[in-house]
């Protein structure tokens, strides 16, 4: 049953990559070839090299990182979490810190968060951690003092990994994490996302912290693009995996596939912790409020309402959610369109609005704080992504009672009940999304149907407190980590956190909870 999946899911998982590879070629994000043959050559020598090393400047080899159950460098404190993550911005990933913080709060932890990059502007969590007593500290805010902890040699060897991001001092955020972790003294360091879990993983495991999380949060998008970046962190991540202190989780069985592909590891190295939705992360509303919060949003109360929340990022796509919306359009004169975000190609966004002559019919109320809102106003939620792991904003729509139309990609399929809740498009054609889309609209049974099954589906597969346990499980427990999958509990109606927490969860149970085929 397993390989069967897991057969089939590489099968759509490499049409997926080749769909992706030629789309973004189009959109001119890769790198020279010939610049990234050669930094990729030069990358390849340094993770060799015996000297590499980004621990907090304390020289050593590459065999200190798989090391496990050594002494710590410092005295961990119990139930203490260092969560790292690039940055606090109102995203997906970001939204599960949050909902993993303050579930963790309330079991007696101590958490802090250390971001790899300061915040920017308003549109973060920064508030919201605050209200749980979590403080947010980044790496930049005392650079100048922290330029002196290490001697020359120390950043030379920090500095091999500089290339992995262009726009970031690598050696310097690595001397501030190192400094953070002695400060804050966690028993555990938490990373969230590609970036974070190589640099945090790396500190982290040169310090010798008890146990180092590193949370995969979606497909591995770095095998879609050329240059020494997919080498460096395809190379870190190995080498983290045979630290027996480091474990990775992923949020999707899609997501445990790829990176098991990519990285060539055993498919039980990831374990897979679905998203918890957190019902007070933001007001639902009720159907009779759906005038309000459209009046609230400027959009007209009598007409259909498609929409989405998004970053307007290449991996989202939102140029095909406008030439979705075209298509729409065209068909119903009667449909308007909320795409509700913020990003670096808002400008190009609403140029293709402009050209398309769709001004008049796209509300774009920019990054809302309450989510709620849009969820509330409208009809159907689209989501166009390039590629995902567990998408936050299709649990937020069905448990709002929104039926869904989103793309075949990363954990989307697990995401949503296909045909009962949602409808999952298998191509990219905006001719594709907009047939599905009317679909919904045409037929008033979908809206009562997701009303029922869409909340009901989301608390079951999708609980916050379920998340919260099993996190716990995968920080307390070696027994657990054994497990082949330590999510996607039986859906029978009862609570089955607690047996799987205390290591109840038996391998026929995960193999026959996968998800593929039945909720």
């Amino acid at each position: 049953m397993v390989s069967e999946i897991f057969a089939d899911q590489i099968t759509q998982q490499q049409e997926i990559d080749d769909n992706i590879q030629l789309s973004m070629n189009k959109q001119q994000v890769l790198v020279g070839i010939n610049e990234a043959d050669q930094l990729a050559r030069e990358l390849q020598h340094q993770f060799r090299s015996p000297s590499f090393n980004l621990r907090d400047g304390i020289s050593g080899t590459s065999s200190d990182l798989v090391r496990g159950e050594h002494e710590p460098h410092y005295l961990p404190r119990k139930k203490h979490v260092l969560m790292v993550t690039s940055t606090v911005v109102r995203g997906g990933c970001e939204r599960q810190i949050l909902a993993t913080a303050d579930g963790l709060v309330r079991q007696g932890y101590e958490i802090e968060i250390f971001c790899l990059a300061a915040p920017v502007g308003e549109v973060n969590f920064v508030e919201e951690f605050s209200q749980l007593g979590i403080k947010c500290r980044h790496a930049f805010e005392a650079a100048d003092s922290m330029v002196r902890v290490n001697d020359g040699q120390d950043s030379q060897s920090l500095q091999k990994f500089s290339r992995l991001v262009d726009h970031l001092d690598v050696l310097t955020i690595g001397r501030a994490l190192g400094r953070a972790i002695k400060e804050f003294r966690p028993e555990i360091v938490h990373c969230w996302s590609d970036f974070a879990n190589v640099v945090g993983g790396i500190v982290s495991t040169n310090l010798c912290v008890p146990r180092v999380i590193l949370a995969q949060r979606n497909v591995p998008a770095f095998r879609n693009i050329d240059g020494p970046e997919p080498y460096a962190c395809r190379e870190a991540y190995r080498l983290l995996a045979r630290n027996s202190n480091v474990v990775m989780l992923n949020n999707s069985l899609a997501g445990l596939i790829g990176y098991t592909k990519w990285l060539d590891v055993p498919k039980d190295k990831i374990k897979v912790v679905y998203n918890g939705f957190m019902p007070k992360g933001f007001h639902i509303r009720q159907p009779r409020e759906s005038e309000n919060c459209r009046r609230h949003l400027g959009l007209c109360s009598d007409a259909r309402q498609v929409g989405t929340v998004m970053r307007f990022a290449a991996e989202k796509d939102p140029i095909l959610w406008v030439e979705t919306a075209g298509a729409i359009a065209a068909a119903r004169p009667n449909i308007y369109f909320l795409l509700a975000g913020y990003g670096e190609l808002a400008e190009q966004v609403r140029h293709r609005i402009q050209s398309l002559g769709l001004a008049e019919r796209f509300i774009l109320p920019g990054a809302l704080k309450d989510v709620g809102l849009v969820y509330g106003a409208l009809d159907v939620f689209l989501m166009t992504s390039r590629f995902e792991g567990t998408p936050n904003v299709l649990i937020e729509a069905q448990a709002a009672g929104i039926p869904v139309v989103a793309t075949n990609v990363g954990g989307t399929r697990e995401t949503v009940l296909d045909g009962t809740t949602g409808i999952v498009v298998a191509n990219r054609r905006p001719s594709s999304l907009a047939s599905a889309v009317l679909q919904i609209l045409d037929d008033p049974s979908w809206r009562k149907r997701v009303a029922i099954h869409g909340p009901a589906f989301v608390s079951k597969r999708f609980g916050h407190q379920r998340m919260i346990d099993e996190t716990i499980a995968v920080y307390d427990s070696k027994v657990y980590l054994n497990r082949p999958f330590v999510s996607k509990l039986p859906f029978n109606g009862r609570s089955e956190a607690g047996a799987a927490s205390r290591g109840a969860f038996s391998r026929t149970a995960a193999t026959e909870t996968t998800g593929i085929e039945e909720w």
